[in-house]
């Protein structure tokens, strides 16, 4: 996997992973899980195909996070800092 292709596979990987964080912060929310929560479930199931799309190859972008250059770290803690404010304000 060449290194652009992996840092972008990596970016998607965390623009997948915020529906599931968003989700679990939100039914986590009331520290119960309910009927109530199931609106949260359907916004969820609206995005699958994003999350499969991220997930996919998962065990190769992981390996090559040791070969990352220092831009492409910068460009992944980007992400992970949009992940964090997505988060917060869901």
């Amino acid at each position: 996997m060449s290194e652009a292709k992996s840092v972008k596979e990596l970016k998607e990987l965390i623009i997948a992973i915020e529906p599931v964080a968003v989700f679990v912060k939100k039914v986590a929310a009331d520290k119960k899980v309910g009927l109530d929560d199931l609106p949260y479930l359907i916004d969820l199931s609206k995005q699958l195909d994003t999350i499969a799309e991220g997930a996919q190859d998962v065990d190769q972008i992981l390996a090559e996070l040791k070969d990352l250059d220092e831009a492409e770290v910068m460009e992944v803690i980007g992400q992970l800092i949009k992940l964090a404010k997505a988060i917060k304000a869901a």
